[in-house]
């Protein structure tokens, strides 16, 4: 039988894999800004502070199992994501407009000025 902080590591694990392949496959999806994206980790680290109590909730009214896939999933996927977003919009910066991609540099207009 599996011990709970490996099940825990797993959920956070494969939550950091959701959120990766999120972040990879809707590539516009999310803040842009810096500004924007600071607090989406803000409010991610709001969301993980109630994940314990969401979780012992869940784990009372329904099961274990439901909890780890109804509570803490979700949490560590966002969470995650939003980190990825932060990284994102820094790479990208506001001031020079730039987009990064994974092998060139190109320049792209800003939505204000189309």
């Amino acid at each position: 039988m599996l011990s709970a902080q490996v099940i825990g590591l797993g959920s956070a694990v494969g939550g950091a894999l959701l959120a990766l392949w999120v972040l990879a496959r809707y590539r516009d999806f999310g803040p842009r800004t810096i500004r924007s994206s600071t607090l989406t980790v803000a409010a991610s680290v709001l969301l993980l502070q109630g994940v314990g109590p969401a979780m012992s909730w869940a784990v009372d009214a329904l099961s274990p199992a439901v909890a780890l896939l109804a509570v803490a999933v979700p949490g560590f996927t966002f969470a995650f994501w939003s980190g990825g977003v932060f990284m994102r919009a820094m790479l990208n910066g506001t001031a020079g407009g730039f987009r990064v991609r994974a092998r060139e540099r190109v320049r792209v207009r800003s939505p204000r000025r189309r």
